[in-house]
């Protein structure tokens, strides 16, 4: 037998060598993505014996089960929950021949070009002994294995759809947030929900009162944006929202919550004029900018792209500080977003590591955001107690510990 170790190139191009060059195809693979692949292996299907591929932990993209669902001996392995199915095995046979490249390249674009990869390519015949575990081995699995049925591959197709944003948050490199010198809280994102609750209610020198009325201002917030779109609020809703309550007259409905907290914008001059301005194409994008952001459930780094993207279209001269922007924002989702503003950047950026005169809508997810959701406090189960309603705004309630009082 020849034994050569080959890196990730190096395996994408001895797979396509061996695929013109032999005639049996013995694989088992993990996970597979690479749909230009996946058709080159239709176009040679009469030379798939046993092809087996993995699903575990939805890696494996549907379009290349699609590609290949019609293969007769094409069979996947369903995830068990016991054990993960992870081998990268591709065995050539031509007569007595046997080539089989084992390793840590998956059928993907990473695994046979771009990684750093480490595979052996095994060059011997039928009767040696280690390619013949290497072919039971394979057959074995595609045994366990069982075709690609369209219910099957329907439902893994919505899985696959709604984990994509989850991994490619996982694919962004490990930021580490280290606070700034000055910092008051540079344990903030290690502290266990006990205490975060406990730094709340600190802040406010244990005035419970103050801390349910800033409770009772989001709730009621909520409540409009549930009511309908931004562009459907009335003026006197749009104006309590968005932090503008200089000009008072929000009726007895509106008056009697502290709007002015997480942010006031009386002074933001563009900002006031916008929200005031009924019917008008500014008040529009604001709320198709806003209905990126949906009313539950997750929110993606994708939501607030768009979000801003659109937001900005409201504002093509700008004009508007990055306080007004992320006073809407903490007004929808209380529980992701806090207003940042010239009230509390300062102290926020110390604590989260960066200089506050840094921060814009274009770094405000990545410097605020993720660390907030990243959280030990932000993560733990939601109480059943009285402290359920800041859980629900536990991002934009760190006002209460920032703002310069």
């Amino acid at each position: 037998m020849k034994i050569k170790f080959l890196d990730a190139k190096q395996v994408g191009k001895k797979l396509k060598k061996l695929m013109d060059s032999t005639e049996e195809f013995y694989w088992a693979i993990a996970w597979a993505t690479d749909i230009e692949f996946a058709n080159s292996l239709l176009e040679n299907e009469d030379k798939i014996c046993q092809l087996i591929i993995g699903t575990d932990f939805s890696q494996t993209n549907p379009e290349v089960l699609r590609v290949l669902q019609e293969v007769e001996n094409v069979h996947i392995m369903q995830s068990n929950g016991n054990a993960t199915f992870h081998p990268k095995v591709y065995c050539f046979v031509k007569g007595e021949k046997v080539y089989a490249i084992v390793g840590s390249s998956n059928l993907t674009k990473g695994g046979t070009y771009r990684n750093e990869e480490a595979s052996v390519l095994i060059e011997g015949t039928l009767d040696d002994e280690p390619l013949q575990e290497i072919l039971n081995a394979v057959s074995s699995w595609w045994d366990e294995g069982c075709r690609i049925e369209d219910d099957w591959l329907n439902a893994y197709k919505l899985r696959w759809d709604n984990d994509q944003q989850h991994k490619t948050a996982l694919e962004k490199p490990l930021k580490i947030y280290q606070p700034n010198p000055d910092a008051e809280h540079s344990d903030l994102l290690f502290k266990t929900w006990d205490d975060y609750v406990v730094a709340l209610h600190e802040a406010m020198n244990d005035e419970d009162e103050t801390i349910k009325e800033r409770l009772k201002t989001l709730e009621r917030a909520r409540k409009l944006f549930a009511n309908g779109h931004f562009d459907e609020l009335n003026e006197q809703q749009r104006r309590a929202i968005a932090g503008l309550t200089n000009g008072g007259n929000l009726g007895t409905d509106l008056e009697r919550f502290g709007w002015a907290a997480f942010g006031n914008m009386d002074r933001a001059r563009v900002f006031n004029d916008a929200i005031k301005n009924n019917g008008a194409d500014t008040i529009k994008h604001i709320s198709r900018a806003l209905d990126y952001i949906s009313f539950t459930g997750e929110i993606f780094e994708n939501d607030y792209i768009n979000f801003k993207r659109e937001f900005m279209l409201a504002f093509p001269n700008g004009g508007v500080a990055i306080g007004c922007t992320t006073r809407l924002l903490a007004m929808k989702r209380p529980d992701y977003f806090i207003c940042a503003n010239g009230a509390n950047k300062e102290r926020l950026a110390a604590d989260f590591g960066f200089a506050p005169s840094t921060l814009n809508l274009d770094n405000y997810w990545e410097r605020v955001v993720e660390p907030i959701i990243q959280s030990r406090w932000w993560n733990e189960q939601r109480p059943a107690n009285d402290e359920r309603m800041i859980w629900n705004t536990r991002a934009a309630m760190l006002d209460v510990i920032y703002y310069e009082w």
